[in-house]
């Protein structure tokens, strides 16, 4: 993996403050990616108590995720961080099936010594960095990470670690495999269980467009901008040939790539199927041709495919509210204890820890994974 370039990377004017915590309308969320998820409900707001109260009740009623940009602006008034602004893109038609959810635009400042759980998903991760690097990297080696301006992560079956430095501001996308493969020309298996620079990419978001984005003075325009540059982008792979068959499972999440039988197995092996056998032997396929299919396009074996997807939903359920032993239950973990060590493996914290704060201080008792065994100094701000 190549080190960021040395070139003068963008730096973004300082968003006026109000009008840049306009944010649209968006569908239901996918889930908590990095730092800010995609969310069911957005809206034009300023931090106040009022708000407070009123995010409290949605969220008795379930109305709300603990994830979303209200639940996290509200927070940051509590004293999480700083908030400065969180705007959202809906998904345009046109992107419909290549972007899993909103594009999302956010800028906090949290604690110097935070740092941020990335959590395995069913879909790969796009982040522009606006005046700092994106220093990231896995949360088993916590003293390993790589600053990133342009970072493209695919499937993963192990939590990444974001080191902020009190300061996160940039622009975030999810990605179907179909965008992917749309966005990338690439299939989202070579980005599996990886860091990459979009620079080693053959066809990653251009430097230029990058620092067009960060001088924009407002997020509507710099929304704008990335929003046209990827319908452009689908249009020409469209047009060269790739536009998915009529017949085909439905679904935001489905890869539509020209065999029928592999999107089949995506929507069965990311939806309710637990057991691989049973997949393979409603498409037809010998387990072994089930094996090699999905890890030469998806980057995951069928059955870690099937155990991030499970994560996937517990983690929808969870923080929705469902009480953990029926999160357990509805996502097909044996029980709870069952849950809770696969959350401390996937998410990189025990579940409670996990929902409560997506900015933990390093200092935090709660113990990481990774400092089970010894501890470790306090990143570097420099």
């Amino acid at each position: 993996m190549r080190s960021a370039s040395s070139r003068s990377e963008p730096t973004a004017r300082r968003p006026t403050p109000g009008s840049s915590l306009a944010a649209e309308s968006t569908n239901a969320c996918s889930m908590c990616q990095w730092w800010l998820t995609r969310c069911e409900l957005s809206t034009h707001f300023d931090i106040s108590r009022r708000l407070v109260e009123f995010v409290t009740l949605l969220r008795r009623l379930r109305r709300l995720q603990p994830c979303t940009p209200a639940i996290l602006l509200t927070r940051t008034w509590r004293g999480y961080a700083e908030p400065m602004s969180v705007a959202e893109r809906r998904v345009h038609p046109g992107l419909r099936g290549i972007l899993a959810g909103p594009i999302v635009g956010y800028d906090l400042h949290v604690d110097r010594r935070a740092v941020h759980f990335g959590l395995p998903s069913t879909t790969a991760t796009v982040i522009l960095a606006f005046d700092e690097p994106l220093d990231t990297g896995w949360a088993a080696q916590p003293e390993r990470s790589t600053p990133f301006w342009r970072l493209a992560a695919g499937l993963h079956s192990r939590p990444s670690l974001v080191h902020t430095h009190g300061r996160q501001h940039g622009v975030q996308l999810a990605l179907t495999p179909l965008g992917v493969r749309a966005i990338f020309g690439l299939p989202i298996a070579e980005l599996s269980e990886g860091l990459a620079h979009h620079d080693e990419l053959s066809a990653g978001i251009p430097a230029g467009l990058h620092e067009r984005l960060a001088d924009a003075p407002e997020w509507h325009e710099r929304l704008n901008l990335l929003e046209r540059w990827l319908l452009a982008r689908v249009k020409n792979w469209r047009a060269d040939g790739h536009r998915p068959q009529a017949r085909r499972v439905p679904g935001p999440h489905s890869p539509g790539f020209d065999s029928p039988d592999l999107a089949r197995a995506w929507a069965l092996l990311t939806g309710t199927r637990d057991r691989v056998e049973a997949v393979a032997d409603e498409i037809g396929w010998s387990r072994r041709q089930l094996a090699r299919r999905c890890t030469q396009e998806f980057g995951l074996s069928p059955k870690r495919l099937v155990r991030v997807a499970r994560f996937e939903r517990s983690w929808r359920s969870a923080a929705s509210g469902t009480p953990l032993a029926d999160v357990a239950a509805l996502a097909g973990y044996a029980d709870q204890s069952h849950l809770a060590n696969e959350w401390r493996e996937l998410a990189g914290r025990p579940p409670l820890a996990a929902l409560g704060d997506p900015f933990p201080v390093r200092a935090d008792p709660v113990p990481f994974l990774q400092d089970a065994t010894r501890p470790h100094p306090e990143p570097s701000t420099s």
